[in-house]
């Protein structure tokens, strides 16, 4: 949806895995490799057009390698997750920046 921001990722091509998928759109996106870990969430919005689940997964960025740019998106920021609230992010996208928020503000 136009001027909001969303967390990287994408559709699952025929024949991919949910965790190659996210490899693929986040090559794609930001121009990145990243090694995928376990599922972190699932989450399940329905927008009037479609219904969206999503999988999310931690992820981790090697040390070495290239930084992400953005490619197949307008912008990229990489913020504290207390300024994450400061982001206008799409509905679906909502519940991880409260849990991202949360679990960041009981450390």
């Amino acid at each position: 949806m136009p001027g909001q921001w969303e967390l990287p990722g994408g559709k699952i091509e025929p024949g991919e895995s949910p965790s190659e998928a996210l490899v693929r759109e986040l090559r794609e996106e930001l121009g990145i490799s990243v090694r995928v870990g376990r599922a972190w969430d699932i989450l399940f919005h329905r927008y009037p057009e479609f219904d969206l689940l999503m999988l999310v997964y931690a992820c981790e960025l090697p040390v070495r390698g290239p930084r992400p740019r953005p490619l197949e998106v307008a912008e990229l920021a990489f913020v504290a997750p207390a300024q994450l609230s400061d982001y206008d992010v799409l509905p679906a996208d909502a519940p991880l920046i409260a849990r991202l928020r949360a679990e960041s503000a009981a450390r």
